[in-house]
């Protein structure tokens, strides 16, 4: 049996998750909405350390096939003049996202990660000074 399949022989199913949902667990678990968050993650996570589901990196297009795409969805859905409209309203800047995905994901060492996530706290009257 490879790690690609369960015991069943059936090909495992494939998960993504993003950087939020990988870092909840090391969230201020203070609220129920966080804590909550927090279990399902910790269950996902737990079913891919079992290897019952992959956990599989996010494949993005290349932002050159990306603009070119979405400039034929707009064009399509809007007249030349409303596309030139839509794309001259103002946003804030936001920062690369998937270039800071990309290298976090990069530098991650799931063995650490998941020792990260796992381990629970220490009880509050034992904390560790840094």
């Amino acid at each position: 049996m490879t790690s690609q399949q369960s015991i069943s022989s059936q090909p495992l199913k494939r998960i993504y998750l993003d950087v939020c949902a990988l870092n909840r667990p090391l969230d201020d678990q203070s609220q129920m909405r966080i804590r909550l968050e927090t279990d399902a993650v910790l269950l996902i996570l737990s079913h891919v350390r079992a290897h019952n589901v992959q956990m599989s990196p996010q494949t993005y297009l290349p932002e050159e096939t990306v603009v070119r795409r979405g400039l034929e969805a707009l064009m399509a859905a809007l007249v030349p003049v409303e596309t030139a409209r839509f794309l001259s309203l103002p946003r804030s800047r936001y920062a690369d996202y998937v270039q800071w995905y990309r290298q976090w994901q990069a530098q991650l060492d799931s063995q650490q990660f998941f020792d990260n996530v796992f381990t629970p706290p220490p009880p509050p009257d034992q904390t560790v000074e840094p």
